[in-house]
């Protein structure tokens, strides 16, 4: 009788995953040892400043990543990024298209009025969470409490990948890969 429950259990849990998947397009949710690839991450981020918004402004920013190779539609109300758990679609990503491998950089400025890459949050350059969405859902979240040097960023040492570094050359917009760009890496 037990081991007919734990199959029976272990098909739901299989059943859900699959239907989770499906709902977030994601590709797989790995585990947190696992080097597997989620399909829409969080790439890298900076919350004090070090570049300019289209507006000359220096403004915090988070790096999106589509590591599927699927083409991800970011439609209105169903993707959103927040600085808050208790309010998860305090900011809507913009209705855009993401092909496989894409970044899209988003301005954590707090001025939303500047433009739809314009969330209406700053990140704390002390520490906070930054998380992404889908329909609610959570998809990926990223946790620092470490004081942030100024010129610096952290992101996944590789795109998409489970482990993260601190950039003493910031990329946004484009690949992690280069070696050079690393001052140490974070568990």
């Amino acid at each position: 009788m037990k081991s007919l429950i734990v199959v029976l259990v272990s098909l739901l849990i299989v059943s859900c995953s699959e239907e989770l998947r499906e709902r977030s397009h994601l590709v797989s949710m790995p585990d947190e040892n696992s080097d597997e690839s989620l399909s829409l991450v969080i790439n890298e981020y900076s919350p004090k400043g070090i570049l300019q918004n289209e507006n000359g402004e220096s403004a915090d920013w988070v790096e999106l990543y589509n590591a599927s190779s699927e083409t991800i539609h970011l439609s209105n109300e169903e993707w959103t990024l927040s600085d808050d758990k208790d309010n998860p679609t305090r900011f809507v990503l913009p209705d855009t298209m993401l092909n496989p491998g894409d970044f899209l950089l988003i301005w954590c400025d707090g001025l939303p009025e500047n433009g739809t890459n314009h969330a209406p949050f700053k990140l704390s350059g002390n520490g906070e969470r930054i998380s992404l969405y889908h329909h609610e859902v959570l998809v990926d979240e990223v946790t620092y409490d470490q004081d942030v040097k100024k010129a610096y960023s952290y992101g996944r040492t590789s795109d998409g990948s489970n482990e993260w570094s601190t950039f003493s050359k910031p990329s946004p917009g484009v690949t992690n890969r280069s070696f050079d760009h690393y001052a140490e890496s974070v568990e």
